[in-house]
């Protein structure tokens, strides 16, 4: 899934942290339900800043269990050789951008499950404050209450058999371990998915017409998206499945920037050398590779040294440059591409670049294929 406009808020072990714009909305559907309905009928006589103030800090720490249920998969992940680029929270929880699916069944699971259990952790955790906490202040009594009622909720429902939620992913795993076709567990998967996404989206209905509109119309929201996210996995799969049928060559694009070693950052910037159509440069030297430079590489540069920082100096040199011959499996550059965060590959024989395999046009090449 794209998590686009999304605010970097920081990296906990190593993996980068981002809100995705959508998290307000539902942040501020969460604190007002909070303030405004829940803690008022079960606290009356709480005055109104009590109210905000729990209802805000409940919300926090909300986001901050859907945040350690993302990073519990990440960290088995990345535990299983997996990379992981980053975890981002939205408007229906949170995703972690785990770099290539496991290699094996056993992994797939592992991965899945290990979500859902820290959910069920935490909301044991919160229970134990919410019924032994007699020394704290009914109004964190009363958070932990919600919070260990909603980490269950969480848990519970990630592991319904919705593919792609936890539980979808883990039935995944046990019908691929039983088949030992990952391609034909997912479709099934993909179809159990939007079964249970139809039947989200029927109760939706149901409850919106018996006068239960606000949860009717989260029911249906969930579903849809669901419904969407099943489709688009299992179009991905079968996208990527036909790519092992063709090579480098037959994705690469002859047109890529090329920049030398000896110019300066603050001159490949102004003549526009890196755009966001190339977001990294082969640096040649004698017509032979060199190395790469990146919009990220540039990045880690102060723009105030870019006048006294050469290309070499920045650059990723050549020993270290993922490269593929014309040949190899086009499969297999994708997955590399993934699993090393990669937009732009060269395509280099004998020392010579014949092109580059380009993300932005991998799409265009199916499509193509495709028709």
């Amino acid at each position: 899934m794209t998590t686009g406009a999304s605010i970097r808020i920081g990296k906990v072990f190593g993996i980068p942290i981002g809100i995705h714009i959508s998290w307000f909305i539902i942040f501020i559907l969460v604190a007002t339900s909070l303030a405004l309905r829940q803690f008022p009928h079960s606290y009356p006589l709480w005055s109104p800043v009590q109210y905000w103030v729990t209802a805000l800090l409940t919300s926090l720490l909300f986001f901050l269990s859907v945040l350690i249920h993302e990073l519990s998969h990440a960290v088995v992940a990345i535990r299983s050789g997996i990379p992981v680029r980053g975890i981002t929270l939205f408007i229906f929880g949170g995703v972690a951008q785990i770099g290539r699916e496991a290699r094996s069944a056993r992994g797939e699971a592992l991965i899945a499950v290990v979500g859902p259990l820290s959910s069920l952790i935490l909301g044991g955790l919160f229970t134990l404050l919410w019924v032994f906490g007699g020394s704290l202040s009914e109004e964190l009594r009363a958070s932990a209450g919600w919070l260990a009622v909603i980490n269950v909720a969480l848990a519970i429902f990630n592991l319904m058999p919705g593919f792609p939620l936890d539980g979808g992913r883990v039935f995944r795993a046990i019908v691929w371990g039983i088949t030992g076709n990952f391609y034909k567990a997912t479709k099934i998967a993909a179809f159990v998915g939007r079964a249970f996404a139809y039947l989200l989206i029927a109760g939706g209905v149901w409850l919106a017409f018996s006068g239960n509109i606000y949860n009717g119309i989260w029911f249906i929201f969930i579903g849809l998206f669901l419904d969407t996210l099943a489709v688009a996995s299992y179009r991905e799969l079968k996208q990527r499945n036909m790519l092992r049928r063709y090579n480098a060559a037959a994705l690469m694009s002859s047109e890529y920037s090329a920049v030398s070693k000896t110019l300066s950052l603050r001159q490949i910037v102004e003549d526009k050398l890196l755009s966001k159509s190339h977001r990294s440069a082969l640096v040649m030297g004698d017509g032979i590779l060199k190395g790469l430079i990146t919009f990220s590489l540039l990045k880690k540069v102060p723009s105030s040294r870019w006048d006294m920082t050469t290309v070499e100096m920045a650059m990723i040199p050549i020993p270290e440059v993922y490269r593929v011959e014309p040949t190899e499996n086009a499969f297999q550059v994708i997955e590399q591409m993934d699993e090393r965060g990669m937009d732009e590959v060269p395509v280099v024989a004998e020392g010579r670049v014949l092109g580059v395999v380009r993300r932005d046009n991998l799409v265009k090449f199916l499509r193509s294929r495709q028709s």
